[in-house]
């Protein structure tokens, strides 16, 4: 960690104090401002000023909105001011985007508004050398003294889907509201990254905070108010380096133990370290003290978007398990075959079999058919000519088998439907909920049928999956954020 003796600054100690509902009101102006002011609007389509103004309007926003520009009257249909002074009312919080040598001056005034949240998505402050190091320290100095925070600077911007509050100038359309949160250290991730993230139909964001350079308002304190924030369930973080280590796994800690954390972390390599340091500021540190401390607090490592969609997914849907014992049912032997290795491979087990699931499912199938884990059902769907009703019986013996605490489902379902796969309609018929153990669908075929599985199954609390590789990863974290909820 880059330094784990950083004495905790005066707002900090005062958070540490809180409660809930004193933390969820001390970030109210943040995530649901009543008024929000806009330090650069611009009158020019496209750019980043004028982007900015724009999402606020067109994404629902409720709250007022105040263009500042000194040159303009009137953008986007608002009247214009020449700074926040002039604005009659009070603003909760500011996005500023001016160049860096303008923003102390506009820091003065914000602080003399009394504005208590300042979003500077403006560039070229410690990232950039010494000069824009002495200006980051310097509006952090105005900001301290006048009790305004600052998130940031050198950022996209954040999103709050409870307040319909999009402060950034990435385009966004839309937002699926959703109960995962994100906080991260570099803009591209709550840019692109998110638009990703959110182009999955299950994935629903409750927040987003990009937070640059980091001089003010840091991880330890969003991961204190997410623990509180009753939209966020899951919380995702991406991380290039960290200040205050001790502190981060104190936070992170306590927090994990209540809602799960995936981690996302660049920087593994010697070139990659390289690279963070260039674009954020950050001493990217040790990676392998940065895994171990990432297991001691009971935060979940991912290693690309696509995990974090496959990980939330879990975590949203399914009970957490009592152990790694994993039943594998499937239509093909060498997909089966796939699944146990995976699963072995990712610190889950396939166990034997209880002897009643066994007698069941050989009293289904071919006297030549063998029966163990994984649980190749195909001959018995084949004698049976039901293929639904043999998932549906297979998946309710290992519900109640006594050696199993999560069962994999797997699916073909490129072939025509009433010969060789089941129905999505017929797995959510088989399986009871609530679920008393997890069971995931790995649905394997055309993407649009893999769809369509989802979108039925998840209405039935049941993950699906498109590889092998991916619902298993998911359960393995699935398990160790189970195991460590039993230890805390």
């Amino acid at each position: 960690m880059d330094n784990l003796n950083v004495i905790p600054d005066i707002f900090w100690i005062k958070m540490k104090k809180m409660n809930c509902d004193e933390m969820l009101k001390e970030f109210e102006p943040l995530f649901n401002p009543r008024s929000v002011a806009v330090v650069g609007a611009s009158r020019t389509p496209g750019k980043a000023g004028y982007v900015l103004v724009e999402n606020l309007l067109n994404l629902g926003y409720r709250g007022s909105i105040y263009p500042i520009n000194p040159n303009a009257k009137e953008i986007l249909g608002l009247v214009a001011y020449r700074s926040v002074l002039e604005v009659p009312g009070t603003i909760d919080l500011a996005a500023v985007i001016v160049p860096a040598e303008m923003v102390p001056q506009v820091i003065q005034e914000c602080v003399k508004k009394r504005i208590k949240y300042l979003v500077i998505i403006s560039g070229g402050f410690g990232e950039a050398g010494k000069e824009g190091k002495r200006l980051q320290d310097e509006i952090t100095q105005i900001a301290g003294q006048g009790r305004s925070r600052i998130i940031g600077p050198n950022i996209i911007g954040m999103i709050s889907t409870t307040g319909n509050l999009f402060v950034t100038f990435a385009p966004f359309k839309q937002v699926r509201k959703g109960s995962v949160a994100v906080v991260a250290q570099t803009g591209a991730f709550c840019g692109a990254a998110l638009h990703y993230l959110l182009s999955f139909q299950d994935f629903g964001l409750s927040k987003s905070v990009d937070l640059g350079n980091r001089c003010d308002l840091s991880e330890n304190e969003l991961l204190e108010y997410f623990l509180c924030d009753p939209d966020t369930r899951i919380i995702v973080l991406h991380i290039e380096g960290v200040k205050d280590g001790r502190t981060f796994l104190e936070t992170a800690k306590r927090v994990s133990a209540k809602k799960p954390i995936l981690v996302l972390k660049f920087g593994r390599t010697e070139v990659g370290s390289r690279a963070v340091a260039s674009h954020t500021g950050s001493l990217a540190g040790s990676d392998s003290v940065y895994s171990a401390a990432f297991r001691q607090a009971g935060l979940l490592r991912v290693d690309d978007l696509d995990e974090i969609v496959h990980v939330s997914r879990a975590l949203e849907l399914l009970p957490l398990p009592n152990d790694n014992r994993v039943c594998i049912i499937t239509f093909s032997g060498a997909a089966g075959a796939q699944a146990a290795d995976l699963c072995i491979e990712n610190g889950l087990t396939v166990p034997n079999l209880a002897g009643d699931t066994i007698a069941k499912i050989r009293g289904m199938s071919p006297p030549w058919m063998g029966i163990s884990n994984p649980l190749d059902i195909w001959p018995a769907a084949e004698r049976s000519g039901d293929v639904g009703k043999t998932y549906a019986e297979a998946i309710n013996a290992a519900l109640v088998d006594e050696n199993v605490d999560l069962i994999i489902v797997l699916v073909n379902v490129s072939y025509t439907p009433v010969s060789q796969s089941p129905m999505p309609e017929e797995l959510a018929e088989a399986v009871k909920t609530p679920l008393t153990k997890p069971v995931a669908i790995c649905a394997i075929g055309y993407t649009w049928d893999v769809e369509r599985y989802a979108e039925v199954l998840s209405k039935k609390m049941l993950p699906v999956y498109p590889t092998v590789k991916s619902c298993v990863q998911a359960l393995s974290k699935l398990y160790q954020y189970g195991m460590y909820r039993k230890q805390t």
